[in-house]
């Protein structure tokens, strides 16, 4: 598809922080496979000896990756009723880890396709967010809480290649330790409030 043409938020229009997110094992085996086969806990909760075994392998026998596990919509009412603007305010809680990364080098994540979000150092139409270090075992997790910005429903994209993408990369481009990897398809809720109205003139007072 061609650009997308968005006006550019405003600072004011985007509120965005992080909170710590532990490395368990049931994150990290969220959505994996073994020749097909899902890996799960056993019945109890327990660990299994075989998948035990996978999850103390060294970071490199694991395929560089960087994945969403989780992700709620919360609202709360606005505080100030003003004429475009919804009565409540949506907020995300998204789920973020990696695995597969050398230890102790910091990896630089970040929303692509984040259209209209203003540059905070990853270019045009992206979003930075954290900088997590792995640990030992190549492994991180983070969670990144997103405010809403509404967006009319006749200014939604709903093609394949509009919608967001989690991306890391670790190392200098070009050098042999350069590591990368990302996730497609998204859903457009983490960053935009969807509005069956609009254009809504603001998303704060």
């Amino acid at each position: 598809m061609g650009d997308v043409d968005v006006a550019p938020y405003r600072d004011t229009d985007i509120e965005m922080r992080f909170e710590e997110l532990e490395v368990t094992p049931e994150l990290l085996l969220q959505g994996l496979t073994l020749w097909d086969t899902p890996l799960k806990l056993d019945p109890a909760g327990r660990l299994t000896d075989h998948i035990r075994d996978l999850l103390e392998l060294d970071w490199s026998a694991w395929p560089t990756t960087i994945g969403v596990s989780q992700i709620s919509i919360s609202t709360q009412p606005n505080p100030l009723a003003i004429v475009g603007q919804p009565p409540e305010i949506t907020w995300a809680r998204v789920s973020i880890f990696g695995f597969g990364w050398k230890p102790g080098s910091p990896v630089i994540t970040k929303w692509n396709n984040a259209f209209g979000f203003p540059d905070n150092g990853e270019g045009a139409n992206s979003i930075k967010l954290q900088t997590p270090t792995p640990d030992s075992g190549g492994r991180f997790a983070f969670q990144t809480i997103h405010r809403g910005v509404p967006r009319a429903a006749k200014d939604w994209y709903w093609e394949a290649n509009a919608q967001l993408v989690i991306v890391a990369r670790q190392g200098t481009p070009g050098s042999a330790d350069y590591l990368q990897a990302y996730q497609r398809y998204i859903p457009p809720h983490v960053l935009w409030q969807w509005v069956p109205y609009g254009p809504p003139t603001s998303a704060s007072p």
